[in-house]
């Protein structure tokens, strides 16, 4: 499992992309908490808007230091046009459920 793993590094002057971020949403009404673990750390990550365009802000900003994305979230009456959206956009999306 080391493979699915490597940190970001500078090979001329640009960074690499490191190979996979696990992002965890806590989904709200109006906001979205984001989590993050990567090769170096897990941490929370801040809180975007609970609309498509501040996902779509977010998922643009980790994907240009990620190649691959993989996000999990509850499942709720606040979230089921979130898993669509993240698939359309190429993004491995699990949700689960409450309790």
């Amino acid at each position: 499992m080391l493979s699915m793993w490597a940190s970001t590094t500078i090979r001329g002057g640009r960074p690499i992309q490191s190979s996979t971020a696990f992002i965890g949403m806590d989904v709200h009404k109006e906001s979205i908490d984001v989590a993050l673990a990567d090769a170096k750390e897990a941490r929370h990550y801040g809180r975007v808007g609970g609309d498509a365009h501040a996902v779509n802000r977010l998922i643009g900003k980790l994907r240009s230091a990620h190649r691959r994305l993989t996000v999990v979230y509850e499942a709720g009456p606040c979230g089921f046009w979130l898993y669509r959206r993240l698939k359309a956009q190429g993004s491995n999306a699990w949700w689960y459920r409450p309790g």
